[in-house]
């Protein structure tokens, strides 16, 4: 038996995805047996997992239900932290906040209705980027199961 599962990461957060590495890997380990042989490799923005397992008699889908529940529930976590810690970035920006002024001046001079359509805009999708990556994080979980390997 062979299992194949994948996920989006934050590249930014090495010592969170390692974290998260560790704890999917066991989390495979100790729902397919001990001696389950389980690989990880982070790729870009993935994590990829394989495990692969003898099997002695057939794996019933309660199992594989199981598992899987418990994989992307430790995602969900991850990716609850992972938002609230985009939200914070974005909110003490330094850098944002500078460049926003500047084009909000900018926008002042050619037509002071467009800095504040402009504000409004860029207040609204500060607001909403970090739900939509989450949103984009929390479904990008897959998993393929070759039972017959």
């Amino acid at each position: 038996m062979k299992a194949y599962y994948s996920a989006l990461i934050d590249k930014s957060t090495v010592s969170e995805n390692a974290k998260l590495s560790k704890n999917l890997s066991t989390t495979l380990k100790r729902n397919l047996t001990r001696k389950s042989k389980v690989q990880r490799k982070e790729f870009n923005t993935f994590i990829f997992l394989s495990a692969e397992k003898q099997l002695q008699k057939t794996l019933d889908s309660k199992t594989i239900e199981q598992t899987q529940k418990q994989l992307q529930k430790r995602l969900q976590e991850y990716y609850i932290k992972n938002r609230s810690r985009l939200e914070k970035k974005l909110k003490n920006s330094r850098e944002l906040k500078e460049t926003s002024q500047i084009v909000g001046t900018f926008l002042k001079e050619i037509d002071p209705k467009l800095q504040k359509v402009f504000n409004l805009q860029l207040r609204k999708h500060l607001s909403e980027l970090p739900t939509k990556f989450y949103e984009i994080q929390n479904n990008s979980f897959t998993a393929i199961w070759n039972l017959n390997e």
